[in-house]
């Protein structure tokens, strides 16, 4: 996952109304409302750069902080923000089945969890998928090749396949791309992917991977109903992801800074 901020100004209230006014807008309807506007959307066409709200909402809870000083209005503003993180959280927990980890976060600020769940499960959730197919495929390839009898396509003369095979030297990669539509089928139906693992192909940063592999636990099986709809065949962005992948595959393939460590030359 990356470390990408959008700019959250539409989120932005203006601190010229009283902070009751001000305050009032963060109720539980709204934010739900607007969270699950953001879940649905990643299933949508075209698919949209989602911006992470929560640290929208942090700048404004900053500002407020800023403006109203007194102790009692600083409690109330604190009181109201905890509401939002925690609104957030339960949220997203129910739209996507997980477990919390209340005792990891005891005594703790709600920002951070509601800030990298919001990440992980919304604002970079398409992005996520495709990093996903892109480091597990080429990682993976040797056993996705042998698994998926792919050798049988070796030989095949069509133009897919042979102009694969012409830009990228790896061919175990040429014939993977060329047959991406049954590769990621097959991963997304008969493939175990648990949550550790997804999470591990996104996730550079061993820090937060450990942070997020101890918040949250998927009571289900989490690629199989969250990641894999994404890629059906009646699922309105499949088109769209299946174009980026390929596009990222053959990119890759081509760089020896970013996969040198997982290439290397087939015996043809």
């Amino acid at each position: 996952m990356s470390g990408f901020i959008a700019d959250n100004s539409s989120y932005n209230i203006s601190t010229d109304y009283s902070m009751a006014t001000i305050l009032s807008h963060f109720n539980t309807e709204y934010i739900y409302s607007t969270i699950k506007d953001w879940i649905d959307i990643k299933y949508k066409e075209p698919m949209l750069r989602i911006n992470n709200i929560v640290y929208g909402y942090q700048e404004n809870f900053k500002q407020l902080l800023y403006t109203y000083t007194s102790e009692e209005d600083q409690a109330q503003i604190l009181n109201v923000r905890n509401g939002v993180y925690t609104d957030i959280i339960d949220l997203l927990c129910k739209e996507f089945n997980l477990e919390y980890n209340t005792e990891l976060q005891e005594g703790q600020d709600l920002f951070t969890p509601a800030f990298y769940m919001f990440r992980l499960l919304v604002s970079e959730f398409t992005e996520n998928v495709k990093r996903f197919f892109v480091n597990y495929i080429i990682r993976e390839k040797n056993g996705i090749y042998a698994e998926l009898n792919l050798e049988q396509f070796k030989r095949q003369k069509d133009s897919s396949t042979m102009y694969n095979r012409k830009r990228i030297r790896n061919s175990k990669l040429a014939i993977i791309i060329s047959r991406l539509n049954y590769v990621i089928d097959s991963i997304c139906t008969g493939y175990d992917i648990p949550f550790g693992i997804y999470l591990s192909y996104i996730c550079d940063d061993p820090n937060l991977y450990n942070y997020i592999i101890n918040l949250i636990a998927p009571r289900n099986d989490f690629f199989k109903t969250y990641v894999a709809p994404m890629l059906r065949e009646d699922s309105p962005v499949r088109a769209s992801l299946i174009s980026d992948i390929t596009i990222e595959l053959a990119k890759q393939c081509n760089s020896d800074i970013s996969i040198n460590d997982y290439m290397e030359e087939d015996d043809e």
